[in-house]
């Protein structure tokens, strides 16, 4: 019995010396590459400082427009840069990255939606971007960019939703649930980047990963992303902002009208499936609530699209792009 007991000790010893070597190839494995990904993948655009840190934002084109691109939850100005290509054909329209995402350095804390419109206010500032802007938010990206138009609404001259949250269904006690899961979810993945196994994973088991379909131009990138620790680590913190709301905001149109601004907002057509299937017994009424925001809007449903209006549709998102500069009077 002893001589059981002293082998099971041994072999116990074994895999915990097997485990903890694992783990620090792992940690080195991914040091190593992400310090590869720096050098393969710089930014595309510039850094700016805003404060205490620096934020990145990618311009292009020209024009006396300018299209401010904001992505959705948990994504970077990597989502944009198929239709940024697009729009830079007629006027001058910049993505950035929030705090954490992207080549963006991520903030000490966990910030508010105000604060996020703080830091775009900030970063077209030191960048000197002219307004007035067409704002453009996606998702998540919605809440954002209304923000950012009901804190400076002398910068914004139009918006466009794409398939947005809307903050009335949004904090509802369901889907505020729905969030909060998806956030600690996100625990998973962040801890196994940490040992370079998302990376191994969207290396040779890329349907392991969970991920929309991509068009070609952001396999790469967007697989680079998923890889990083730091980004789940931003998503997480992103994600802080719903709990930091304000309850007086938490009400249809609590984030904010736009009076006669140009409005256009598109939603999805093809509804959500698995998960998010729930989503769409709201989901239409809340469209409605966002394109009543302003007096000067229209509700466009698109009949061939996802969540993703701008990889599905781009066709549609520049055309509404194009309207939104023309009633807004700009010169593209």
């Amino acid at each position: 019995m002893r001589k059981v007991f002293k082998w099971i000790v041994i072999v116990l010893a074994g895999l915990i010396v097997l485990l903890i070597v694992a783990l620090v190839t792992g940690v080195i494995y991914e040091k190593i590459s992400g310090n590869r990904d720096v050098a393969n993948f710089p930014a595309p655009g510039q850094l700016f400082d805003v404060g205490d840190r620096k934020l990145h934002l990618s311009c292009m084109g020209s024009g006396s427009s300018t299209v401010i691109l904001e992505a959705g939850g948990g994504s970077s100005s990597v989502q944009w840069w198929p239709l940024q290509e697009q729009l830079a054909d007629f006027s001058h329209v910049c993505s950035y990255d929030r705090a954490g995402f992207g080549w963006s350095d991520p903030s000490s804390t966990e910030l508010t939606f105000e604060e996020g419109a703080s830091d775009l206010k900030a970063l077209l500032t030191a960048a000197e971007v002219p307004g007035p802007y067409i704002l453009v938010g996606h998702s998540k990206g919605g809440l954002h960019v209304r923000t950012y138009a009901r804190l400076y609404p002398d910068d914004v001259a139009g918006v466009l939703l794409l398939d947005a949250a809307e903050e009335e269904s949004i904090f509802a006690t369901s889907n505020l649930e729905f969030v909060e899961q998806s956030l600690k979810e996100a625990q998973a993945p962040l801890l196994l980047s940490r040992f370079g196994i998302m990376r191994l994973l969207l290396r040779f088991s890329p349907k392991a990963v969970p991920i929309p379909d991509l068009p070609e131009l952001l396999v790469q990138p967007y697989h680079r992303e998923l890889a990083r620790s730091d980004i789940w680590e931003a998503a997480i913190s992103g994600g802080a902002a719903y709990r930091l709301t304000p309850t007086e905001l938490r009400v249809a149109g609590g984030f904010g009208r736009l009076g006669d601004v140009p409005l256009i907002v598109i939603t999805h057509g093809i509804p959500y499936t698995g998960g998010q299937a729930f989503q769409e017994e709201w989901w239409p009424a809340a469209q409605e609530r966002l394109a009543s925001l302003s007096s000067n809007s229209e509700l466009i449903v698109a009949e061939n699209s996802g969540h993703s209006i701008m990889w599905d549709e781009p066709a549609l998102v520049v055309d509404s792009v194009r309207r939104l500069i023309s009633q807004a009077g700009i010169q593209g």
